[in-house]
């Protein structure tokens, strides 16, 4: 029961928090949804989707770096080979 209350209260103070500047809304949210969440079985739910969809984002932000990686790679790789085609050139002059 105090659980239950506990966790209003910071659900209460994290939507109050979204529309005030003074308040963080989405930590006392979250902090409200982890509270309940041991009473409760939708918490976990919105929690495990909320997890979900910041893996979904990491795994894209992660492919495109790996992507940049790559196209730097190559960059390098083809500019190494033009310095290596000039010194080959010049030394067979």
């Amino acid at each position: 029961m105090l659980v239950t209350i506990a966790g209003a209260i910071l659900m209460v103070l994290g939507i109050i928090g979204l529309f005030l500047p003074v308040l963080q809304g989405i930590l006392f949210i979250i902090l409200s949804l982890t509270l309940l969440s041991t009473e409760y079985h939708w918490p976990q739910k919105i929690i495990a989707r909320f997890r979900d969809y910041f893996d979904k984002e990491k795994n894209k932000t992660d492919k495109k770096k790996e992507a940049r990686k790559n196209r730097k790679a190559k960059r390098a790789a083809k500019r190494a080979h033009k310095r290596l085609e000039k010194r080959r050139e010049s030394g067979a002059k």
